[in-house]
């Protein structure tokens, strides 16, 4: 777990739309080293499963290549900000 990750007041949402998908994610990125977290889907998004990968701003391009190039599919990327 990447500890840095649990308070940013601003972070970037990966949503799936299958369990499977995010469980194929996080094994993709867990290999790749990268810091993210699994998170339960924040409800001002609330579609797809109810797993998402949240991420830093200065993670999401090289984060979302990788996703692309091991073919796992994702549904939708959503910034969030809270106060």
């Amino acid at each position: 777990m990447d500890r840095n990750l649990l308070n940013l007041k601003e972070f970037w949402v990966i949503t799936f739309s299958s369990t499977h998908d995010a469980l194929h994610a996080d094994k993709v990125l867990r290999q790749q080293n990268l810091p993210y977290l699994l998170i339960p889907t924040p409800r001002e998004i609330s579609r797809g499963c109810g797993i998402s990968v949240k991420l830093s701003g200065a993670d999401l391009k090289q984060v979302l290549r990788i996703l692309e190039d091991h073919k796992v599919q994702f549904r939708e990327v959503h910034c969030i900000k809270r106060n």
